[in-house]
């Protein structure tokens, strides 16, 4: 067991996230990893960091860079000049209220994956706009991800060290553990860990997906609340009152066209048409054909086989954050 020194505390608190079950490794001894930070050998201690918060209406799929924040005034102190052994670490998603953390179910907000990078004293977050995929800066971000990359118009955290030193001045975190992530356990066995010299500043970058009905889901009261799926296209073939969201929260849910720019035309756009069509083309060809008799829309996308492509409505860059498919 490793002697901390006199200033070290250990946490006796339990975890944040409950109990982690375990499936024993076949031939294993059960019951030598420990379940508990607060088993650790040794004793571990625990700082809580928060994000900036996250704001989404419904359907929304929240991918972009948050802000980096300074870790707690008691950790950046203690571990000055040192290097920082990280065990493991927890994460939840809450709502800061008047009586404290409030934890955000899942069936509201689901977290795909996140990708963060905690950094120490002699190294800097520095905030760039990427020249697309094919940049060196741009390779490099794709082949240290293991979650794909943020769109390219949005700015972007990069890390750069300033100062030489012996540890490591930065360690990225990330998991893409869906529904799961709460329970599933990010830590390493005993005699491991990541170590950063000087911990000082913390960013994250989260992929939330906004499934909460707000008119039939109460996430104040008792938690979870009884999951009710909210409006969904008309195409959906889930069952009414389904235990889960089949809406694609990258289709749009409606589609605006604008075809007579006369503006002392006093005709009715389509006026009496039974059906109305649209197309434009660049990278990728997309229809549109509205039907005003079965209300229902027609979205039609043409491109390349041998690459993945999309197309979004009513934006004219993937930061103004649109309706995509």
């Amino acid at each position: 067991v490793p002697n901390f020194g006199p200033d070290f505390t250990p946490s006796r608190e339990d975890n944040m996230n409950g109990d982690y079950v375990f499936s024993s490794t076949p031939g294993g001894t059960p019951g030598l990893f420990p379940k508990r930070y607060a088993d650790y050998p040794g004793g571990a201690e625990h700082y809580d960091v928060y994000s900036p918060p996250i704001s989404t209406l419904y359907s929304q799929v929240w991918w972009s860079p948050l802000a980096p924040v300074a870790l707690p005034e008691a950790m950046v102190k203690n571990y000055a000049g040192k290097g920082m052994a990280i065990i493991g670490w927890e994460i939840d998603q809450v709502r800061r209220t008047s009586n404290g953390d409030v934890s955000v179910p899942i069936s509201a907000s689901y977290n795909h994956h996140y990708v963060s990078q905690l950094i120490g004293a002699k190294a800097r977050f520095r905030k760039v706009k990427v020249d697309g995929p094919h940049s060196p800066l741009g390779a490099e971000l794709l082949r240290q991800s293991g979650h794909g990359a943020v769109a390219w118009e949005q700015p972007q955290y990069v890390v750069e060290q300033t100062a030489e030193t012996a540890l490591p001045t930065s360690q990225p975190f990330s998991s893409a553990n869906g529904g799961e992530y709460r329970k599933t356990y990010h830590g390493f066995p005993p005699g491991y860990a990541l170590v950063v010299d000087s911990p000082s500043a913390m960013q994250i970058s989260p992929m939330q997906i906004d499934t909460w009905n707000r008119e039939a889901m109460n996430i104040s009261g008792p938690l979870p609340p009884r999951f009710v799926p909210g409006p969904l296209p008309r195409a959906s073939q889930a069952p009414i009152d389904a235990h889960y969201t089949t809406v694609d929260t990258k289709t749009p849910l409606s589609v605006h066209i604008y075809f007579n720019e006369l503006l002392t035309s006093e005709v009715e756009c389509a006026a009496d048409a039974k059906v109305v069509r649209g197309t434009t083309a660049s990278l990728v060809r997309v229809s549109v054909s509205l039907n005003a008799t079965s209300q229902l829309a027609e979205l039609t996308l043409e491109g390349p086989a041998s690459v993945w492509f999309a197309a979004g409505f009513g934006a004219h860059a993937m930061a103004d954050e649109p309706w995509t498919v």
